[in-house]
C-alpha cells in the first residue's frame, strides 16, 4: 500500500494527516540539534593574532596558503583561525588540486617535547583538522587522539588499529574506543553541524559566508573550535600547538610539499588570566577592608595595608578562566574610598569598568591578561581640615620615580607600584598648588575629584573655597612612550627602494631598501597602520613579521593590502619587518624517448598536472609546465612513470643553489632564487622488450621430428 497516495480510499485525508504528524514528531525528536545547542563563534574583534606564516607569498593562490593565524579562549573552548585562500574541498573549477587540502592543528599537551623534524611532527598527543572526506566540496572537521604520539598512517585506513593508533582515537560524532570505524564510515562533522565538543566553519573576512565550489579569494577564514576538556587542558595555564597544511597524502604528521613553518616552532598561547586586587592606604594603616566577589575561591576576603602578616595587602587570583568578574569593597566606617584604578600589565588587554560610588569594578578578563586593580582608602578628615590624596598610576608599572611639590609641604616622590600614593591634611581657606615634574619618555595626565580644582598640564591648583571635611583625590596617570621600528628585508637580484606610508608620528611617508629600517621613538600607545606601496611587476610581499620585546602590543597583518595594524602598548618596543622578494620562474620539461601520446603525471605543491611529449608541443604546453612569477624557495616535485617506462634522468639548471635530486624516487627539489628561472628536465625512456619469435605449425612438426631423430641416435649408440 502506498501511504503517499492512498488513491480511491475515503480515509486518505486522515491517513495523510496522521503521516504528516508522525513525520513532524520524528523530525522533532531525532532531527538536527537546534541552533541554540551550538557553540557561539567569537565576534570579529575577539580574535587574537597569533602568528604569520613565514612561507606565505600570496603567489601560489592555492588552498593550502595560510597568511595569518588567530585564536581566542572563552567558556572552556579554544577557537582557532587560519586566514587563507580557500578551505578544504575548494575549489573544483579553479585549476587547483581541490582534493588535496588538509588543515591541521597538532597539540603538545605532555612533556613539552613536540617537534617538527624532517617534515614530520613527533610527540604530539592530539590533532584537530579539516579535510574534504567525501569529496563533495564541503570540508569536515575531525579530532584525533594518538597514543603513539605521532600520526604516521593514512588516517581513514586505520581500521587495523596499528601505527599511531595503538590505543584509541576520537572521531567527531563519537568517542571511539578501542575499535575505530571502518573506512566507509562518515568520519566528520560538516560545517555548521551541531556539536558541543568541536566545530568548523568557513567565514569570509567581509562577514559573508563564501559559496562552496566557487573560486576562492584571499580573505577566507577556516575556523575551528574544541572543548579544552578533550585536550585535558581545561586546567592548564597555556597550550603548546603547531599548525600545518598538506595534501591528503598518506601521512597525517607531514607537510611534505606544502605550506608549513620552515622552522617548526610550536606556538604557546595562554588559556588563563590573572586578576590582582591591591589595597592602598597612603602612609599605611592596620585597618582591615572587606571585599566580596564572584571569583571562584575568592567570594569573600579581606586586605589591609600594614607591615604585619596578619592580612596581605593584595590578593592575586591566577589561573582564572576568561570571563566576567566583579569585585566590591564593603563600606568601612571612618574611611572613604578615594580612588579605584585598574591597569593592564601586558599586551593581553582586558576591559574593566570601575565605579567609585559603589566601590566596585567589573572586569571582562581575557586569556593571558595580567590586570591589577588598586583600591585607595583614606580616613575621614577631622573637623577643620580636608584631605588631599595624590595617587600615582604608571602604565606600565615601573620603578620610575616621579617628583612632586605641594605648597607648604616638603618635596616628595611617588612610584607605582612600590609607593603609589600620599595623603595630606590641608586647611580650608587657603589655596595650594600641586605639581609633578616632567620625566623624559613619559606623558602625564592629571584628574582631580573636586571640580573646583583647576588643572593645567601637570599642575593642580586647589582653591581656598574647598569645603571643610572634604576628601580630594588627584590622580597622576603617567604613560611610558613606545618605540616602533619598521624594517625591510628583500631577496632581490636588483636592489630596489620600497615606499611606505603609515599613521605613526614621524613616519607618514618614507622609503626603505633591503636591510634598511626606520626607528621611531616617543610613540603614544594606540592603534597605527603601516602600509607598503604597490610593488613592481615581478616582486611580491612574502610576509610581515611584527614583535614586541615587552609583550605589551598586538598585531594583525594583511598580505593582500600589504598592511600591518599595530596596537602599541605603553613602553612597548615594536619591530615590524616587511619581507619582499623578486619572483622567479620554474619550468618543468618532459623528454620522452620516443615521443608519443603517453601522459606522465607530476605532483607538486602548486597543483598536480600531466605532461606528454608527442613532438607537437608549443612552448609551455604538453611537454612543458611553467610556473611564472613565483616566490623564491624550494619546490619539491615528483614524476610518476607509467607501465613500460623508466625515468633515466633528471636535471635542473638555472639556479644558483643546486637542486636536490633522487632519480630512483623520481623526485626533484629545485631552489628558485630571486629573479632566477630554473628549468628541470625529466627524461623518460620506453622499455623495449624483444619478443620471442612465434613458431608456426610446420616448424613445430619439423622440430619434433628432429628431436625424435636425435633421441633414436642416442639410444642406438648407448
Amino acid at each position: 500500500m502506498n501511504l503517499f497516495t492512498l488513491e480511491g480510499r475515503p480515509e486518505s485525508s486522515l491517513a495523510r494527516l496522521w503521516l504528516l504528524g508522525s513525520m513532524l514528531i520524528i523530525a522533532f525528536l531525532f532531527g538536527a540539534a537546534p541552533a541554540s545547542a551550538q557553540v557561539a563563534w567569537p565576534a570579529d574583534a575577539d580574535w587574537v593574532w597569533m602568528a604569520n606564516d613565514g612561507e606565505e607569498g600570496g603567489i601560489h593562490n592555492n588552498q593550502r596558503d595560510v597568511e595569518s593565524l588567530y585564536y581566542t579562549v572563552r567558556d572552556g573552548y579554544l577557537f582557532l583561525r587560519m586566514k587563507n585562500r580557500g578551505p578544504a574541498g575548494w575549489c573544483a573549477v579553479c585549476g587547483q588540486s581541490y582534493l588535496h587540502a588538509r588543515y591541521k592543528w597538532m597539540f603538545d599537551t605532555a612533556n613539552g617535547d613536540g617537534v617538527l623534524s624532517g617534515g614530520s611532527v613527533y610527540n604530539t598527543e592530539y590533532m584537530l583538522m579539516t579535510e574534504d572526506l567525501d569529496d563533495n566540496l564541503l570540508g569536515e572537521v575531525t579530532f584525533l587522539d594518538s597514543a603513539g604520539l605521532d600520526y604516521n598512517t593514512r588516517w581513514p585506513s586505520y581500521d587495523t588499529n596499528i601505527a599511531g593508533f595503538a590505543n584509541y582515537q576520537r572521531v567527531l560524532g563519537a568517542l571511539v574506543h578501542p575499535t575505530p570505524p571502518p573506512d566507509t564510515a562518515y568520519l566528520g562533522i560538516p560545517q555548521g553541524g551541531a556539536n558541543l565538543a568541536v566545530g568548523y566553519r568557513v567565514y569570509g573576512d567581509d562577514g559573508v559566508l563564501p559559496i562552496p565550489g566557487e573560486p576562492y579569494f584571499d580573505g577566507i577564514y577556516v575556523d575551528m573550535f574544541i572543548d579544552l576538556a578533550l585536550l585535558g587542558a581545561q586546567n592548564s595555564n597555556s597550550l603548546r600547538l603547531l599548525w600545518l597544511t598538506d595534501q591528503e597524502d598518506a601521512n597525517l604528521d607531514q607537510a611534505p610539499c606544502c605550506d608549513r613553518p620552515d622552522d617548526g616552532n610550536f606556538l604557546v598561547i595562554p588559556l588563563k588570566g590573572t586578576l590582582t586586587i591591591v589595597k592602598d592606604v597612603p602612609g599605611t594603616n592596620a585597618q582591615d577592608f572587606a571585599f566580596t566577589s564572584n571569583i571562584p575561591g575568592g567570594a569573600a576576603f579581606s586586605l589591609d595595608d600594614d607591615a604585619d602578616a596578619t592580612l596581605p595587602a593584595s590578593r592575586v587570583f591566577s589561573s582564572l578562566d576568561p570571563g566576567s568578574y566583579s569585585v566590591t569593597e564593603s563600606a568601612t566606617a571612618g574611611w572613604n574610598l578615594s580612588d579605584l584604578t585598574c591597569t593592564n600589565q601586558n599586551g593581553y588587554v582586558s576591559t574593566f569598568t570601575p565605579n567609585l560610588a559603589t566601590g566596585s569594578v567589573s572586569v571582562d578578563l581575557i586569556a593571558g591578561s595580567d590586570l591589577v586593580c588598586r583600591f585607595v582608602n583614606v580616613a575621614v578628615p577631622v573637623p577643620g581640615s580636608y584631605t588631599l590624596t595624590v595617587v600615582k598610576s604608571a602604565e606600565p608599572h615601573s620603578a620610575q620615580l616621579f617628583d612632586f611639590t605641594l605648597t607648604g609641604q616638603p618635596a616628595f616622590q611617588l612610584s607605582d607600584p612600590s609607593d603609589p600614593s600620599r595623603s595630606f591634611s590641608l586647611t580650608p581657606g587657603s589655596a595650594y598648588t600641586l605639581t609633578e615634574a616632567a620625566v623624559g619618555g613619559w606623558t602625564t595626565a592629571l584628574t582631580c575629584s573636586d571640580p573646583s580644582v583647576v588643572v593645567a598640564g601637570a599642575t593642580a591648583t586647589l582653591p581656598a573655597t574647598i569645603v571643610d571635611g572634604s576628601s580630594v583625590t588627584c590622580v597622576y596617570t603617567n604613560t611610558q612612550l613606545a618605540s616602533v621600528t619598521i624594517a625591510k628585508i628583500a631577496a632581490e637580484a636588483t636592489p630596489l627602494s620600497y615606499a611606505f606610508t603609515s599613521t605613526l608620528p614621524g613616519g607618514a611617508a618614507f622609503n626603505l631598501a633591503s636591510g634598511g629600517s626606520l626607528p621611531l621613538a616617543g610613540i603614544l600607545p594606540g592603534v597605527y597602520t603601516v602600509t607598503e606601496g604597490a610593488l613592481p611587476n615581478g616582486y611580491s610581499l612574502l610576509n610581515i613579521n611584527c614583535s614586541d620585546l615587552t609583550g605589551r602590543s598586538s598585531f594583525t597583518t594583511d598580505i593582500t593590502t600589504r598592511t600591518a595594524t599595530l596596537t602599541v602598548g605603553a613602553g612597548a618596543n615594536v619591530t615590524c619587518t616587511f619581507n619582499n622578494a623578486q619572483n622567479g620562474n620554474l619550468i618543468i620539461i618532459l623528454d620522452a624517448i620516443p615521443d608519443g601520446p603517453q601522459a606522465f603525471p607530476f605532483q607538486i605543491g602548486m597543483g598536480n598536472f600531466e605532461l606528454t611529449d608527442d613532438g607537437s608541443a608549443v612552448y609551455c604546453t604538453e611537454n612543458m609546465q611553467c610556473f611564472y612569477n613565483i616566490s623564491p624557495g624550494a619546490y619539491p616535485m615528483h614524476a610518476t612513470m607509467p607501465a613500460g617506462w623508466q625515468l633515466t634522468g633528471i636535471s635542473c639548471t638555472g639556479g644558483a643553489t643546486p637542486a636536490t635530486i633522487d632519480l630512483a624516487a623520481g623526485t626533484a627539489a629545485p631552489n628558485v632564487g630571486a629573479g632566477e628561472t630554473v628549468t628541470c628536465t625529466f627524461v623518460a625512456e620506453q622499455q623495449i622488450v624483444t619478443p620471442v619469435p612465434a613458431l608456426d605449425h610446420w616448424r613445430l612438426v619439423l622440430l619434433a621430428l628432429m628431436l625424435a631423430g636425435l633421441g633414436m641416435v642416442a639410444v642406438r649408440r648407448a
